[in-house]
């Protein structure tokens, strides 16, 4: 027989170690490599477990295809651990491998997730190596990602220029040790180093280099960011409302929230707006447009709209709210407390329990409007 485990290999050591998911719905093709033919195929269960039982004895391959946003870890070398040698995709084949008659065969397979790296280029105008409010996102520079072996030594595996919005990403990254490297012809911001990460440069100014940082497992580090103090006024992507806008996030050092795309940060208010909008760090919510929070409750209200903090409900566009009934009413309408009913763009009788419609009724015990 052939089996093992499909697991998740959080650390990538290659090993399966406690703690560690199992990883279901990978698809498995038994292939013998004799004749080519195909002698069994199967998904993993929930405990990320295959078995391919009563097999002649041969020499055979095991193909594997795992989930489309999944990797292979590194091949182990001792027996229970990873046996496939990891490919670019998610699919993969083991080596040939001999089975005598009444062997058993264990083959484990490690899975990772890609991890993406990211994501601003900014000019510094003020030259404090932080994106503050105002200062201009950059376009057009280009930008290599470095992978930094155990033994020091490193290759460049990819480059890039920073999009028309200011902002670059190198995504489909196996987990290990990184660096991005900037033309050195520019002039670079401060770099601060750890305690600001989320809105300072990350260039060391001698060299256009970050340091040398360990990407995880799945991760997205997306505060690898550049400032540069010599961008042209064309290369320079200005905002109407708050900025500078991050694609990835941006991030309130106060609160310890980050805020979702599209967002602007304002460090002499530490505040984290929307488009027009703004944030509420004590309520953990963030909203859009035009709109107002009540910070103890965390409500938001719609836009031109009123909110009632007592009832923690939000009315319509233009309307208005009962606090008593905890009902809200449409668009210049009306409302009787007594009933509990909200009518339209209407009236409402409290006597009949009915509500007219523009030119129409409403029969509440058939749920039907006879409108216009």
């Amino acid at each position: 027989s052939v089996k093992g485990t499909v697991w998740a290999d959080a650390n990538v050591n290659s090993k399966m170690d406690a703690g560690e998911a199992a990883v279901q719905n990978v698809y498995l093709t038994l292939v013998n490599s004799e004749t080519g033919s195909i002698v069994g195929q199967q998904s993993t269960n929930q405990n990320g477990a295959y078995v391919f039982e009563n097999l002649r004895r041969g020499t055979y391959a095991l193909e594997v295809q795992l989930p489309n946003d999944e990797l292979f870890t590194d091949r182990g070398h001792e027996a229970g651990e990873s046996c496939i040698t990891p490919t670019d995709g998610n699919e993969a084949s083991s080596d040939e491998f001999a089975l005598a008659s009444g062997e058993a065969i264990r083959m484990n397979i490690g899975s990772i997730r890609p991890g993406v790296i990211g994501d601003t280029v900014w000019q510094d105008i003020d030259n404090n190596g932080l994106q503050d409010y105002k200062e201009p996102r950059v376009r057009d520079i280009p930008i290599s990602l470095w992978v930094v072996h155990e033994d020091g030594s490193e290759d460049e595996i990819a480059s890039l220029s920073s999009d028309e919005y200011g902002y670059y990403h190198f995504t489909g990254l196996r987990p290990g040790r990184y660096r991005i490297q900037v033309d050195e012809s520019h002039n670079f911001t401060l770099h601060y180093g750890a305690g600001l990460d989320e809105i300072d440069s990350d260039i060391l100014p001698e060299t256009g280099s970050s340091d040398v940082f360990l990407l995880q497992s799945g991760e997205r580090k997306l505060n690898a960011d550049i400032g540069i103090l010599d961008a042209t006024q064309e290369q320079c992507v200005f905002d109407d409302t708050r900025t500078t806008y991050v694609q990835s996030s941006t991030y309130d050092v106060g609160t310890g929230m980050t805020s979702d795309q599209n967002t602007a940060y304002d460090p002499g208010a530490g505040v984290v707006s929307g488009q027009s909008g703004t944030y509420d760090p004590s309520a953990g919510g963030e909203f859009g447009q035009s709109n107002t929070s009540d910070p103890g409750t965390g409500a938001v209200s719609g836009q031109t709209s009123t909110y009632d903090p007592n009832a923690g409900v939000v009315s319509g566009q233009s309307s208005t709210y009962d606090p008593s009934a905890g009902a809200v009413s449409g668009q210049s309408s009306t409302y009787d407390p007594g009933a509990g009913v909200v009518s339209g763009q209407s009236t409402y009788n409290p006597g009949t329990g009915m509500v007219s419609g523009q030119t129409g009724t409403y029969d509440p015990g058939t749920g039907m409007i006879q409108g216009q």
